[in-house]
């Protein structure tokens, strides 16, 4: 027999916890949550970009600056009509050196060529004055202007012999 007041088996299992319901104010808060991952990633993203491209300029104006130092001496003797006969580059194109100009005799270049030269470097009105007041008892002389010094003599059997030559250091890229 069964008693009325003694506990009856379970027959029937104990319902799961119900799921919980997806709010207005839920999807706010991870609709939040997405845009500030997405904001974040889209200026992670922006910043590598222009840190790349700043990079990037940074190097494309180093080679920039070497190529114009590297074509100093060739288009200032391109301009002025000079043929490699004329000068040489030493020092890995460093410096440049003209022999037997302004002679009386002689195939050298002419004053004309030289001093149009020298003024393709940005060279004082001076150092022309300079260089045609040098006497062959004078010796070496010697002007500096810029990033360039000028070293010459002159005699009348040789004719005048300068070298142009860099004082500073070609640039280096930095990081």
């Amino acid at each position: 027999m069964t008693t009325p007041d003694a506990p009856q088996p379970e027959t029937a299992a104990t319902p799961a916890p119900a799921a919980p319901k997806k709010t207005k104010r839920n999807l706010i808060l991870w609709g939040s949550a997405a845009a500030v991952v997405l904001i974040a990633a889209g200026v992670t993203i922006a910043s590598v970009a222009a840190a790349n491209q700043a990079e990037h300029d940074r190097v494309e104006q180093h080679k920039a600056a070497l190529e114009k130092r590297k074509n100093e001496f060739p288009n200032a003797a391109k301009a002025c009509d000079f043929t490699t006969f004329h000068y040489d580059t030493l020092d890995d194109g460093e410096a440049v050196e003209i022999d037997h100009a302004v002679m009386k005799y002689g195939e050298g270049l002419t004053a004309t060529q030289v001093f149009c030269f020298l003024g393709e470097l940005d060279a004082p009105a001076s150092l022309e004055a300079k260089i045609n007041n040098t006497r062959a008892l004078d010796g070496t002389q010697t002007e500096t202007w810029n990033h360039l010094k000028a070293t010459w003599t002159y005699h009348p059997d040789s004719g005048l012999n300068l070298i142009v030559e860099r004082t500073d250091d070609p640039p280096k890229l930095n990081k």
